[in-house]
């Protein structure tokens, strides 16, 4: 793996096997019927792990500001955050139809 540090590796270890519980859950939701099924697993995974890390950064890195300027809470951000989650993933939320092509 080149010149990974063994804290890189064992990093990128720890996130494959939260991908793979994550990946299976957004199966076991679609076999449900709880989550939308015509998105694909596995970008659908990802998109929710990029969020989630943005989100976590975010917070982290100018949560202060967020209170003290904006009056946004870090709870206020997670709530908001599920709430839209659960709306983007649900299975009515296919119906709505965007063409992305239209300019």
């Amino acid at each position: 793996m080149g010149n990974m540090t063994v804290n890189t590796v064992e990093s990128m270890k720890n996130a494959s096997v939260c991908d793979e519980v994550l990946q299976n859950a957004i199966a076991l939701g679609k076999e449900d019927g709880s989550i939308r099924d015509d998105m694909e697993t596995n970008i659908l995974s990802n998109m929710l792990w990029a969020i989630s890390t943005g989100l976590i950064q975010l917070m982290k890195n100018r949560g202060e500001i967020l209170r003290e300027y904006e009056g946004i809470h870090e709870e206020e951000m997670h709530e908001h955050f599920f709430k839209m989650m659960n709306t983007a993933l649900h299975p009515d939320a296919k119906s709505i139809q965007i063409n992305y092509n239209d300019n």
